[in-house]
């Protein structure tokens, strides 16, 4: 074989290789990554955007990757939640409001609940507002006032959000009133969670935020039937898993403390 040729061959062998990498693999959704990204080869590329969870090899039902993305939602929004309860600690941002609240603590014989979900009881959502500011008495619980409502009168268990959830299509409800403590002093009340499928599947809950400083809910928007995408829905590749870095958010979220 003359040299010329063996240099062409080379060549074609080269460029070959270099379409099959450029051309022959390309990038899909994977939230397990780092990257939040993989590069695969173009026929599972096809395959992702047919449906497939690569993981599994298969088309999940939509329940299923909603179920499993909202088990992540829950457990990494709580992950999170702590890592800002704990940075509020380490830097002494409300030590003096604690130690007023731990007086009242005392007062009451009641104890701080620590951040997590907690399920309220033989209460619905329809008379939820009525029956808490009912309860809620701000003159003579002070900077208490939700706590001891909660889980003093409401009787607020932990609870594992998933436990008592039920899907019915793209929306997820609750058979108890769920919230999260992230303090003494700051509540999120889920009303519900939903799963958009629009141009890749996304992920979100409803949540309305009250505090013992001033900040409660609004009845009507706290009953209306909202299940909109909105900025904070967050997205979901085929096998469930959501993009939501842990490290990131609670960095993010620590400017706004």
């Amino acid at each position: 074989m003359k040299k010329k040729q063996k240099i062409l061959i080379i060549l074609l062998i080269g460029i070959s290789v270099f379409l099959f990498f450029k051309y022959g693999y390309k990038s899909i959704p994977n939230y397990t990554k780092e990257s939040g990204s993989e590069s695969v080869l173009i026929w599972n590329y096809n395959k992702y955007h047919e449906g497939y969870c690569l993981e599994e090899n298969r088309i999940l039902s939509e329940e299923k990757v909603f179920e499993k993305a909202l088990g992540q939602y829950f457990d990494k929004y709580l992950q999170v939640t702590k890592n800002l309860g704990q940075y509020r600690v380490e830097q002494d941002l409300f030590f003096g409001y604690l130690k007023y609240n731990w007086r009242e603590l005392k007062k009451y014989n009641i104890k701080s609940p620590a951040i997590d979900y907690y399920a309220i009881e033989d209460i619905n959502y329809s008379n939820f507002t009525d029956v808490l500011y009912e309860k809620y008495n701000p003159r003579k619980y002070g900077s208490l006032g939700f706590l001891i409502v909660f889980f003093k009168d409401f009787k607020a268990k932990k609870v594992n959000p998933m436990s008592i959830v039920h899907i019915e299509k793209n929306i997820a409800y609750f058979n108890n009133i769920l919230i999260m403590s992230h303090d003494t002093a700051r509540y999120s009340i889920y009303r519900n969670c939903f799963f958009k499928n629009k141009n890749g599947y996304k992920v979100g809950c409803n949540i309305a935020l009250l505090d013992d400083n001033g900040k409660g809910i609004d009845k009507k928007e706290f009953l209306k039937e909202m299940y909109e995408e909105d900025k904070y829905s967050i997205r979901v590749d085929n096998c469930g898993n959501i993009k939501y870095d842990v490290e990131f958010m609670t960095e993010d979220l620590k400017l706004d403390i």
